[in-house]
């Protein structure tokens, strides 16, 4: 393998850093080329300039988090990893987003295992290939629900069901291809999550959705927003409480797809 120039090097770095700390993980083959990068690279940064230390600490975390994404991918035989255009399937629409990964480590960082029980429920709206969902069934959660507009994702996420040979326990994961304008919240939902799906009136139109389950089903909801362009439209409700905030990027040059990450109680 030829070494990589200062130019290439910084060109891959201009794309990774548009993810957040623990989205998008490279393939394989980036990250083999990471871990070349890596062995290459000075371990102290040249005294004339600080650009090193930024140059080292993105490729040593973007290392680590392919290696994060390939254990687990291969080890549970999924396939979540590659971003997908709605307008590659037909769905293009300026309130809805693309398809992109859940970060590897977002629940875990915005929601302790030990804050959930067999009698909470978490539903996924805008669950594309299903990462989020099967991130959740790593909890006690008694079922994990993933809500998704794209024939094309849904069917990615049911093979990624079918091929899964994670332990489960007694959660029972329920993947549904719906409009989330249309789809009814499960009375029992107690935890929701979104990864920035959709804005304007389509998230508009599903936060109704939320509210009006709450009337009719009175009960504490967590709501689990990450990239939260929305939060606005949450707290104008009245009903909205955040009561935890992490950032979702590591320091000091991650960027910021997911740079923040909410919990909201909803009543």
């Amino acid at each position: 393998m030829e070494p990589l120039d200062e130019l290439t090097v910084s060109t891959w770095l201009r794309r990774s850093s548009t993810l957040g700390a623990d989205d998008r993980p490279p393939t394989p083959e980036r990250a083999t080329g990471a871990a070349a990068i890596l062995r290459r690279m000075p371990t102290e940064p040249a005294s004339s300039t600080t650009e090193p230390t930024g140059l080292l600490s993105r490729l040593r975390g973007a290392a680590r988090r392919s290696a994060a994404a390939l254990l687990f991918e291969r080890r549970h035989r999924l396939d979540t990893t590659d971003w997908v255009e709605l307008s590659d399937v037909g769905l293009a629409h300026p309130e809805r987003a693309d398809y992109k990964p859940t970060g590897w480590l977002t629940l875990k960082k915005i929601l302790p295992p030990e804050e959930v029980t067999t009698d909470d429920v978490f539903l996924d709206l805008g669950s594309g290939k299903g990462r989020a969902v099967f991130l959740a069934a790593q909890y006690p959660f008694g079922r994990v629900i993933g809500v998704e507009l794209s024939p094309e994702l849904h069917a990615v996420a049911e093979q990624n069901l079918r091929r899964y040979d994670g332990r489960l326990g007694g959660t029972r994961i329920e993947l549904v291809n719906a409009d989330v304008l249309e789809y009814e919240i499960p009375a029992d939902v107690t935890v929701l999550f979104l990864f920035n799906p959709f804005g304007g009136s389509v998230f508009a139109g599903t936060l109704a959705n939320v509210l009006r389950s709450l009337e009719e089903h009175p009960r504490l909801l967590r709501f689990i927003y990450v990239n939260p362009v929305e939060e606005a439209q949450v707290l104008a409700t009245g009903r909205a409480r955040l009561v935890r905030e992490v950032s979702g990027a590591d320091p000091p040059d991650e960027a910021p797809t997911s740079a923040r990450i909410c919990l909201f109680e909803l009543r």
